[in-house]
């Protein structure tokens, strides 16, 4: 969602709106797949290329490359990279706030509910 606006924005990555591109481009079905060769070759091996789609749709650079600039893939694809980021950002601080709560729970069980901190003046 746009914080200027109460609609909700679609998300990059899913197809095109109709005349969603470029100088009012339209996406088909067909080019959306190869978008998805396209997006989905970071998964492979990190890396994306777009002469690597042309290879594997069959398609000539030129036509890929055109698709490309058209329906915003560059754009798109780092969309997607950044909310793949956050959700293992947010995989990761749950992770981490389940340890900590496990750490918590043994602590209390080892020790008791009452668990005094030393300071360098118990010595």
């Amino acid at each position: 969602m746009n914080i200027d606006s109460p609609v909700p924005t679609r998300d990059p990555w899913l197809p095109l709106p109709p005349k969603g591109g470029k100088d009012g481009t339209n996406e088909t079905a067909l080019n959306y797949r190869y978008f998805q060769v396209y997006l989905h070759q970071s998964m492979v091996d990190g890396r994306r290329s777009l002469r690597r789609t042309a290879d594997i749709v069959h398609k000539s650079q030129t036509r890929i490359d055109d698709l490309s600039s058209r329906c915003h893939w560059l754009n798109r694809a780092t969309a997607w990279d950044l909310r793949l980021a956050a959700i293992a950002v947010e995989e990761r601080l749950l992770q981490k706030k389940e340890k900590t709560a496990l750490w918590a729970k043994r602590t209390e069980e080892l020790f008791g509910p009452k668990v005094r901190s030393l300071s360098r003046n118990d010595c």
